[in-house]
């Protein structure tokens, strides 16, 4: 068929000129082109329009870099210790660099502070206790849960995330807590 304002181009004739995303080719007289849904930009409707590097997919001080050829159109650039595709998985052998896509390594945490022990399981959360690595004091301070991410399968620890005000989705789940209910929209409640 024809498109334009005036049915002045063939859509049939582009070619070699593959519209991705959605977009629509025209061939005008002598030349072809795509035209984008708004989402996206290029020769052939192939780069989205905004930056995935808007949201700030990085954690722990990863910086977002926009790649213009490969979806997810984007890597970061992790610190030391922080390995993964969005800096997220805790890797003390990781010098620094573009986070790969790895199996998270098993990290043993061991409760420093000695005290903890003997303050676990009286039924007061002890603030400095309530810690990954001291059991939420021996569950005292998660509702006698000693580990309440046991069922979280996600290789972001989550814990360090809980309610801090922004949705981690990958921990908006149950075995995750609800990420603290930080992705919950609270529109139309009393402030």
């Amino acid at each position: 068929g024809f498109v334009g304002a005036t049915c002045e181009n063939d859509s049939h004739t582009c070619g070699t000129l593959h519209c991705l995303n959605g977009g629509t080719c025209i061939s005008m007289h002598k030349s072809s082109k795509c035209v984008c849904a708004a989402a996206f930009t290029g020769p052939e409707c192939q780069y989205p329009a905004s930056s995935p590097c808007i949201s700030n997919p990085c954690y722990n001080g990863g910086t977002c870099e926009f790649l213009s050829d490969a979806s997810p159109y984007y890597h970061c650039n992790c610190p030391a210790n922080f390995n993964g595709l969005n800096c997220h998985i805790l890797d003390f052998d990781f010098q620094g660099g573009f986070g790969q896509d790895i199996i998270p390594p098993k990290i043993e945490e061991k409760c420093e502070i000695a005290v903890c022990a003997s303050y676990a399981g009286n039924k007061i959360c002890d603030g400095k206790c309530n810690n990954h690595a001291c059991g939420w004091d021996g569950g005292d301070c998660s509702l006698n849960f000693n580990d309440p991410w046991k069922n979280c399968s996600q290789s972001l620890q989550c814990w360090k995330y809980f309610n801090d005000g922004k949705c981690d989705s990958q921990c908006n789940n149950a075995g995750c807590l609800y990420d603290g209910f930080d992705c919950q929209k609270y529109e139309g409640q009393c402030k």
